[in-house]
């Protein structure tokens, strides 16, 4: 078996591409991009998903540090 093929078995399970373009799916085939618009509010929710997912990890780690604190004077 050579690299070139076990490559081509590798990408026929997904493929994985850079593309740099305005009709491209995001994540799955229904989730199709058709305009700037759309590219730009994809990028924006990305963003806000991501600091919405870090604000709960920080009251998430606060609220253990707060229960652990009242926990020891119990």
């Amino acid at each position: 078996m050579t690299s070139q093929s076990s490559h081509s078995e590798h990408s026929s399970h997904h493929m994985q591409f850079f593309s740099v373009g305005v009709n491209v799916p995001i994540l799955f085939k229904e989730w199709n991009l058709n305009t700037k618009t759309g590219l730009f509010l994809t990028c924006v929710g990305s963003i806000l998903l991501g600091v919405l997912y870090q604000i709960v990890k920080c009251l998430r780690q606060y609220a253990h540090r707060r229960y652990r604190v009242k926990e020891r004077y119990v």
